[in-house]
């Protein structure tokens, strides 16, 4: 059973959000070796960061921006995010290499460039481990001759504050699209591991979960870009953009699926992976901070501002939050 915790219950009540949470395991696991993270309509020209010779992909829906502190990951490993010049982030259930092993960052020179991994340093929430891990390369990366640099965390004091912004997903085989923060909380793995992590979750709009109204690809989410989490996409980076500039926001936790029929919190097909949940750096800065300054290295936040509601479909997407909200008091504790 997961248990979830929206910051805006109190804290001490665990209140059962959905049935089962499974983590994004490896491929082989959990999703056809020919699928990872799954769009409304996936179009390569937009949605995978590489073209089919490895060069840059000039239409990526993030072409703009430095993506340079993204490991590539092709299709085998987790993701790894640059957060320092010696520093990334990462699942702790799937992490991109085993120590001593290493990760290759594409320099904005358009060159590959590999690095040692020397260890991780597990956080920890409420004193018990969670599923975000800091990874730490033998030696620092000098930007200026090697053409890689951190990404900024995405931090506000309250994890309420997510809640509504877009949030850049990338998955498997350096794929990416969209989605939208629903809500924050604590989540935890269905098993004897449970790794309790403060997390964002996303949820997916597909025709089967009610999301779409079956005619083409679906117009009453994000669009083509809309994407979802499946097998494989652990650890690798939740992004948005704050003030133009990209920031970290976490690295993917797990998904939401196997809703019981007689579910009182949301209509969708049973076993359907509908929910996305990604662990947040925010809350853990100061844990993040300590490991760090360890090796005499620092990292950048950048501060959320709460998104305005100026259109139709954040009226819709507020509409849709308060149904949610309004079900989940009926939830059994």
């Amino acid at each position: 059973m997961v248990q979830f915790l929206p910051a805006r219950h109190n804290p001490g009540t665990l209140r059962r959000w959905v049935h089962a949470i499974t983590a994004c395991l490896p491929l082989a696991v959990l999703a056809p070796a020919a699928s990872a993270i799954q769009f409304d309509s996936f179009d390569a020209a937009s949605h995978d960061r590489f073209l089919n010779n490895d060069a840059d992909n000039p239409n990526f829906l993030l072409a703009g921006f430095d993506l340079s502190g993204i490991a590539k990951r092709g299709n085998s490993g987790s993701g790894a995010v640059l957060i320092s010049p010696q520093h990334f982030i990462t699942a702790d259930h799937f992490k991109p290499a085993s120590v001593n092993g290493s990760v290759t960052f594409r320099g904005t020179d358009g060159t590959d460039r590999s690095y040692t991994v020397t260890g991780y340093d597990q956080l920890t929430t409420f004193g018990d481990g969670s599923d975000l891990s800091i990874g730490t390369l033998a030696a620092p990366i000098d930007p200026f001759t090697d053409f890689i640099n951190p990404l900024p965390i995405a931090f506000s004091p309250s994890i309420d504050d997510f809640i509504g912004l877009e949030v850049y997903t990338f998955g498997n085989g350096d794929l990416a699209g969209r989605n939208v923060i629903i809500d924050t909380g604590i989540a935890e793995f269905g098993s004897g591991d449970p790794r309790p992590s403060v997390v964002l979750a996303t949820a997916f709009d597909t025709v089967e979960n009610s999301g779409g109204d079956g005619n083409g690809p679906l117009t009453d989410g994000l669009g083509p870009d809309e994407a979802g989490l499946q097998g494989g996409d652990s650890g690798n980076a939740a992004l948005t953009v704050i003030d133009g500039q990209l920031a970290v926001l976490g690295a993917h936790f797990g998904i939401a699926s196997g809703l019981p029929d007689n579910s009182l919190l949301l209509p969708f097909s049973q076993d359907d992976p509908y929910f996305s949940l990604s662990t947040l750096m925010s809350p853990y800065l100061s844990q993040i901070n300590a490991i760090t300054q360890t090796d005499g290295q620092t990292f950048q936040t950048l501060t959320v501002t709460i998104p305005e509601p100026t259109t139709a479909t954040l009226l819709l997407l507020g509409l849709t939050l308060t149904t949610l909200r309004r079900r989940s008091l009926h939830a059994t504790s």
